[in-house]
């Protein structure tokens, strides 16, 4: 909201009724693109992840937090901005997003309507070893989607699939 000074400037009350309608407004935009989420993903879109045999609670995470630099009132809100995860991978597990030990990675310019590469802080999966390990970047791949929550179990390395395993006990 913003006023350009060629009309009578609105009374205090008046701006903050318009606040309110437009926090409400992007509140409802927000919900209806949290829908499309879970209609798309349907369960948890880590791979393997053992969460469904722990029945955890499944919520909608954005992927740029607010808390971390995210716009809450842009971009950051749309479905291809946002994954479907257990409330371990997204803010409880030690391999989280609000740790920031995990990160998703779109491969297509579709987002996270698209396929999606999953990476793990190495630091986290191989501790005071990933400089050793992985000398060019802090980040292990640990899966990548052909499609959509279509893990690419044929192109996983011995190595991807016990991490993979650990993780889909809760172990990290």
């Amino acid at each position: 909201m913003s006023w350009n000074g060629s009309l009578p400037k609105p009374s205090r009350t008046a701006r903050a009724k318009l606040t309110r309608t437009e926090k409400l407004a992007r509140r409802h935009a927000e919900d209806d693109e949290k829908r499309k989420v879970r209609r798309r993903d349907r369960t948890c879109r880590f791979p393997l992840c053992g969460c469904r045999t722990l029945r955890l609670r499944r919520e909608v995470a954005h992927i740029d937090h607010k808390g971390m630099g995210g716009n809450p009132a842009g971009d950051r809100s749309t479905a291809s901005r946002m994954v479907y995860l257990c409330v371990h991978r997204h803010q409880d597990g030690r391999v989280s997003f609000h740790k920031g030990t995990l990160q998703a990675k779109p491969l297509t310019p579709a987002g996270f309507d698209g396929p999606i590469a999953w990476l793990v802080d190495a630091d986290v999966l191989f501790p005071g070893m990933y400089h050793y390990v992985h000398k060019s970047s802090r980040w292990a791949e640990v899966g990548r989607e052909s499609a959509p929550g279509v893990l690419e179990e044929g192109l996983l390395t011995a190595q991807q699939r016990r991490v993979l395993e650990q993780l889909a006990r809760m172990d990290l």
